[in-house]
Parts: structure tokens; sequence; C-alpha cells
């Protein structure tokens, strides 16, 4: 359009110069007729306006908000009672007033995973002797293991397993330590420290010689009954552990990340605090926020299932002891197998569930299932099944066929302050309405309960083992064999069984294993060495914000320090409200 304007302009002004030049007069032109302009035909009498478009409204921009202001990270603070962390018989042996904790805070060789598996801990490695039965452990190389200029060494793994099995000490737990070279020995004062086989090569290589070949060493090696001491020139209450003691007030011990632990830096939490779990007011400090985790006692489950407030996080703890009725073969009609199996099958476990509200889960074998599947697998269809005609028929064809003719015998029990007393009579009423029998429930102090077990002098007694370690052999290879310390409360022998469980503890093939000892399981069952009754049950509390728990197969919760696991760095609080 702009071109073909001006293109037009310029040629008219030219036109216009060139007729003046030429005077050229131009013919004057007829008027032109007009063309008369049609009207429509049909032009309406009031026609409407052209609608006039309204116009959009104004678009106002979206307004680009101000970039958030990151937030200052929130100190993680765990606020745990006593129980939840912290196994009761760590607290009850090695709690005085200067070091309230003690080993319950260090850390050992090797400790224990969420899913129950082996894994290093001041042990970077390990490995079997080539010459001898035993094991070769190489300690993280440090210079301040015990704080700042004080490395921790294996001078001091072997100082504290020395303590546990020295005689003047009387430490129960002895038997941990029984397989290494000369245990017996050292412990009766009879040889020294020379031929005790722990052997301190240099500061970071530790061996430890023993008797037989143990594959479960190394795990065991994970309880903090066998945490290091620190030399005597220091503090004995210094902490190795991934949390230290650092102060008590109001009833209430502080723990914080140890600076001095190989593993300092990857724990969330900042500050761990224990609150005396004997408080009646513990619940009550969970339904306010005010705790994380939380043991509810025994008296009180029942109350805090029914309480809608907090049932919902509560959880069932991995159990980690057996109670067992052990029918003493030294004392007649115990004498007889077929007796001992036939007490078995008149027990009606599930009855006693009920009696205690679900503190108890029935027990058919040593380990509960979950804890060891593979061993699960093997022992699949094993178990002591409640059966009285089964019962009457062993009893038929034993010794004693007649159960009113048998010798009289009682139920001998320790006091506590447990459902157990209920359980036990439970049981002697079983046996009276089963078998026709009266069963006197004997009630006794625990220490005088400790010594006449180990006495023999109870025809039928109780018993509870804690399972020290996770592993089978911490039940099959402890508590049954003949030569071992812990046997001694159980007078049945049988060196068939003494090596197939020492052959169960040698083999490295997992499955192998599982089933060496789903055999042992069989054969203590043929016996009726072992009455398996229950397996205790414990309840914890657990808010919904904390993270990191350990928790089995079956969904239960592995309480902290049992079977050498730790609070440990996984642990994490995530949105407390």
């Amino acid at each position: 359009m702009f071109l073909k304007a001006g293109l037009g302009t310029s040629l008219g002004l030219a036109g216009g110069g060139l007729l003046a030049a030429c005077d050229w007069v131009l013919p004057e032109s007829p008027a032109p007729t007009p063309v008369p302009v049609e009207t429509p035909a049909d032009i309406p009498d009031d026609p409407s306006p052209t609608p006039i478009a309204t116009p959009e409204p104004a678009q106002t921009p979206t307004p680009v908000p101000e970039p958030s202001p990151t937030p200052e990270p929130v100190e993680q603070v765990l606020r745990v009672a006593h129980g939840a962390a912290l196994p009761a018989d760590l607290l009850d042996r090695y709690t005085d007033a200067d070091c309230p904790l003690g080993t319950a805070v260090r850390s050992g060789l090797t400790r224990i995973t969420n899913e129950l598996e082996l894994e290093p801990d001041w042990a970077i490695e390990w490995e079997s002797l080539t010459e001898e039965a035993g094991w070769r452990f190489r300690i993280r190389e440090n210079a301040d293991g015990w704080g700042e200029g004080v490395p921790l060494t294996a001078l001091d793994f072997a100082r504290a397993w020395r303590r546990v099995l020295q005689p003047e000490n009387s430490n129960p737990f002895t038997w941990l330590l029984a397989d290494i070279e000369l245990a017996g020995a050292y412990a009766a004062g009879e040889v020294g420290e020379d031929e005790l086989g722990i052997d301190v090569v240099d500061d970071w290589t530790l061996d430890v010689r023993l008797s037989r070949s143990r594959v479960s060493f190394p795990v065991l090696a994970a309880t903090r009954l066998l945490a290091p001491v620190p030399p005597d020139d220091l503090d004995p209450c210094i902490d190795n552990g991934l949390f230290r003691f650092d102060g008590q007030a109001n009833e209430r011990i502080t723990l914080v990340p140890n600076e001095f632990h190989w593993e300092f830096g990857d724990s969330e939490v900042a500050r761990l605090e224990l609150v005396d779990d004997s408080d009646v007011h513990v619940v009550n400090e969970f339904r306010f926020a005010n705790l994380d985790l939380v043991r509810v006692h025994n008296n009180d489950v029942p109350r805090v299932r029914s309480d809608d407030a907090v049932a919902d996080r509560m959880r069932a703890a991995t159990p980690g002891s057996l109670i067992c009725l052990i029918p003493q073969v030294s004392h007649p009609p115990f004498n007889d197998p077929a007796v001992r199996r036939a007490i078995s099958k008149v027990i009606d476990r599930r009855r006693l569930e009920l009696i205690v509200e679900g503190r108890l889960a029935a027990a058919y074998r040593f380990f509960p299932g979950g804890l060891f599947p593979e061993l699960d697998d093997a022992l699949a269809g094993e178990g002591a099944d409640f059966n009285v005609d089964e019962a009457y028929d062993e009893i038929a064809q034993s010794l004693y066929p007649i159960p009113a003719e048998w010798p009289r015998f009682g139920l001998d029990i320790p006091s506590t302050n447990t459902y157990q007393d209920r359980i036990a009579r439970d049981i002697a009423a079983q046996l009276n309405e089963n078998l026709d029998i009266t069963v006197p429930v004997r009630v006794h102090d625990p220490e005088r309960h400790e010594e006449g077990l180990r006495q023999g002098e109870f025809a039928l007694t109780w018993l509870e083992w804690t399972y020290r370690y996770a592993d089978p052999a911490s039940g099959y290879g402890e508590l049954f064999p003949g030569d071992r310390a812990a046997s001694d409360v159980i007078d049945w022998q049988d060196p068939d069984y003494d090596e197939l469980a020492e052959l169960a503890d040698s083999l490295d093939n997992p499955a192998a294993r599982a089933q060496a000892y789903a055999r042992c399981e069989e054969m203590l069952l043929e016996e009726g060495v072992y009455v398996p009754i229950a397996h205790p049950v414990s309840y914890f509390l657990v808010q919904s914000w904390i993270s990191g728990l350990p928790y089995d197969d079956s969904g239960r919760l592995i309480p902290p320090g049992q079977f050498g696991t730790h609070l440990s760095s996984r642990v994490s609080v995530i949105e407390r409200p």
C-alpha cells in the first residue's frame, strides 16, 4: 500500500507540469447524467443498533511468590523410657551412682543390624584362625576411641573378657566364653592369662583360640555383656558407643552422640533422653507426646490395649526368652522319657495365653517363629502339641502306667512380681484335670530357687531362658549339652546330642546349620528334656514420627539392646508435631 500511494502522487505532479507547458485547451465536458439511487425495498422503521462488543476485563498478572526462607533444622531429640532402650539385666548389674549406664552404652567388636544380621562395629573384619579353632579380629585403627588421645585397642577387649572369667567376680555369664581355650581352668584359678586362649597380637589384632569350631562366636561377641573395658587409669564410666553419657538431672539421663565413635556424624538424633520406666505415668507422658518410645508394663497391657488414644501405636516385640518346665531325669517318674513327653502333651498353651491376655505367646519349640527364618523352614511340622489321648498312650507304655500312683512331686518356681504365678497354678490345674494328679506350686526366693535348680533338688521346675545372641546356638548349644557351664541346671545328658550341637555350630552353610539344629530340637522333644510353655511378649508404644527402629519379618519390634542390637544411627525423628 505504501509503495502504490507514493507512485501515484509522483505521476500526477509530472502530468500537471507537462500540460501547462504545452498550453493545451481541453474541450468542455458535458454535464454527467445523474444516476438515480434506488431506495432499499425493506428498511425497518426502527433499526436495532449494531451491538458494541463488551471489552474483555483487564487481566491482572499472577503475582510471583517470594521464595520461602529455608527453615532452620530442628534438633532431633529422642525421648525414651529406660526399659525401651536398654536391657534390664544390663541396668540391674552395671548401675551405680557414678556410672549409671556402664556397659549398656558401649560397643563391642561386632553388632547386630535391624535385620538381625552380623555387621562390624569396632572390629572391621574377622577370619578363622588357620592352624586351630578360633577367630582373628582386626580392630579399627584409631587414636581416640576412649577419648582424645586414648586409643581403643585389642587389649581393652582382652581385659573385659578376662574380667568376665575371673572367679572373684562371680559373673553369671561366664558360660558365654566357655569355649575359649582353658577358660574353665582360668575361671578356677588354675592357669594364668598367658595360657588363656585370648591373645593380643598387637594393638589392632585380637586372636581368640577356642576348644572347638564355632561359627556363632562372632555373633556372640556382639552382646554388650562382653563390651570392652577402659584402661585402668581412665574414668571407668567412659563410653565407646555411638552415644555417650552426658549428665543426669530431674530423673532424666541424657545421652549425646559420641564424637570419638567411628560412626560419629551419621546419627540424626542430637540427644537421647532416658526416663525411668518404673514411673507409673510413662503411658500418660507418651499420650501427651512427651515420650517417643515406652515399654508397657505387663500389668498395664490390657488397659493400654483398650485405650483408643494410644492403642494403635502399641507394638508387640520379638520374644527374647522362653519359659519352659524342666522334668529332671534323676527324679521318678521323670526318669522315663514317656512320662516327660506326656507332661508336655497335657498342657494347653493357648489357654495360658488367654489367662494373661496376650502377654505370652504359646511355645511349641525352643525359638519363636520369625526369629530365624531358615530354622523355621527346617522345623516345619515340629512341635509339642496338646493331645491328652496321646499322653495316655505314652503313659500306658511307660514304667509308671497309672498317674495316680506316681511318686509325689511339686512345681517349684521363683517368686517374682509378674504373671508367672498365675501361669504355674494353671499348669498345676491342667495336670490335675487331665492326669488326675495333685501338683502343689512351691514358690521360692529367686536365689534359693536358682540354688535348688543347680543342685538338682526339684523334680519339676520352672526355667526362663534368655536368648543372649542372635543364633540358634544361644539355646541348643548353650543350655542342653552336658559339657556346657549353663547345662548344670539339667540332669539329662546325651553324647549324641552334644556331638550334633557341636557339629551344627561348625557348619558354614546356613541351610545345613538349620537342618542340624532342627534335628537337635527333634531329639529334645523325643527325650522330653524340656517342656516348652510360652514366649513372654513385651509391648511398646512407638510414636508415629519415629523412623528407623528394627522390626522382624513378622512385624514385631526388635527392642534396642536385644541380641546385641543398638539404637543405631538409622533412628530419626520425622515431623514431630
